[in-house]
């Protein structure tokens, strides 16, 4: 019986279901909701091929960043719509503009999310925003063996684990342009949907939208908002207003099992370029520029630079070289994976004795951890006001 990579390090990539000659292996989801791949003994022929293709089993050769960059969109209304700084619609828009296609994150009327391809301007709205959600990726490869088949430029950008999972299917593909999101880790869908579900019933409305990270009370706030159908805005909660979801996920308490143990969480990467928020910016050397809606760009392959550059050269995109430890050292998820907390620990042990129900695994573990929170904020008070006084009066002396 063929063995796949253990259910605690399946990323849910689906490559092995996608590879499977006999189309024996099926993606199904366990008692915690999260998609795994389930073989059918009766059909396996043992070929091996999945074992193979799996990017947890046989990694995928993987970059060390070669250049660091603070950057965002020209066009501000990109950046102010965008997570960070636009960096990846403004490359989708500049690739589409060269006859390319794109791939990346739609997030679909039931609200799960999946990567899909196209050329249609219209799908980078689609693919705008931080999902911080798990999103399925088996389904795009077909259509990108069959655009690489006729010898198509596709610009795909995804979660480090899909993109070390198309890597490990079409290799170095030329044709190919790999971007991935650096990630804090996915909750599986059915716990979004759940939460949802929870809302609309209190609220009596029905969600026809949703953000993660709504622009329209900026990004950076990290709101949680839902829209009905006639565009109105019903609901918005960030953490510590008490949004279960945003705590489960922000406290890294609800993400899959393999999230505690990613081993793409690090400073060697599976895409030509790597995208995320910059923690540390002017941390190492100063950053004089505009600070908002910037995102942190690593340059990970010569192909990587090559289209970086093209759309800095275009005035596409407006980019300051940084260092590159900086870059690295200050962003947690470019240096490890996602530790299991106590929180996490109880919150797996009560959503398997309550039917993985979300909302009730999550309210109490919610409450008691802002409750912690408030008293450590009023415990460190007098320190971060000694320290604001500090720092006024050194610039006082300068």
């Amino acid at each position: 019986m063929i063995k796949l990579v253990s259910k605690d390090k399946c990323t849910g990539c689906g490559a092995c279901s996608y590879i499977c000659p006999k189309g024996c292996i099926e993606m199904k989801e366990n008692d915690m909701h999260e998609l795994l791949p389930v073989i059918n003994a009766y059909m396996c022929v043992e070929c091996g091929k999945c074992v193979k293709i799996c990017p947890v089993l046989n990694p995928v050769e993987t970059y060390v960043p070669i250049e660091a960059y603070a950057a965002r969109s020209n066009d501000k209304k990109e950046a102010f719509n965008s997570a960070s700084g636009g960096i990846a619609s403004t490359l989708y828009r500049d690739g589409l503009k060269e006859n390319a296609y794109i791939a990346g994150a739609v997030q679909n009327p039931d609200f799960s999310v999946n990567l899909i391809s196209g050329k249609n301007i219209e799908l980078i709205n689609q693919f705008k925003n931080s999902k911080y959600v798990f999103s399925t990726a088996y389904r795009l490869y077909p259509e990108l063996a069959t655009l690489l088949k006729q010898e198509k430029q596709i610009i795909v950008a995804g979660l480090p684990c899909q993109i070390a999972a198309i890597r490990k299917i079409f290799k170095d593909n030329p044709k190919l342009f790999l971007i991935d999101i650096v990630c804090h880790g996915t909750t599986p869908t059915a716990y979004l949907q759940q939460h949802i579900k929870k809302i609309e019933q209190e609220m009596e409305q029905s969600a026809t939208k949703m953000f993660f990270r709504d622009p329209y009370v900026y990004t950076f706030t990290f709101t949680f908002t839902l829209y009905n159908k006639h565009g109105e805005r019903f609901y918005a909660k960030r953490t510590k207003d008490g949004d279960t979801y945003q705590f489960g996920y922000h406290r890294a308490i609800s993400y899959r099992e393999s999230c505690y143990y990613c081993p793409f969480a690090c400073n060697k990467r599976t895409g030509d370029l790597s995208l995320a928020d910059y923690p540390g910016l002017g941390c190492i050397i100063p950053f004089t520029h505009e600070r908002e809606f910037i995102n942190c760009v690593l340059v990970n392959t010569l192909k990587g630079k090559n289209w970086f550059r093209k759309s800095i050269n275009k005035g596409s995109i407006l980019a300051w070289e940084r260092p590159i430890d900086e870059a690295i050292a200050y962003n947690r998820q470019l240096n490890t994976h996602a530790e299991k907390s106590a929180y996490r620990l109880m919150f797996e042990k009560t959503m398997r004795t309550n039917g993985a129900d979300f909302e009730k695994a999550m309210v109490p573990l919610m409450r008691k951890g802002l409750r912690k929170e408030k008293i450590i904020r009023l415990y460190m008070l007098p320190k971060r006001i000694v320290g604001k006084v500090k720092r006024v009066i050194k610039n006082l002396i300068k």
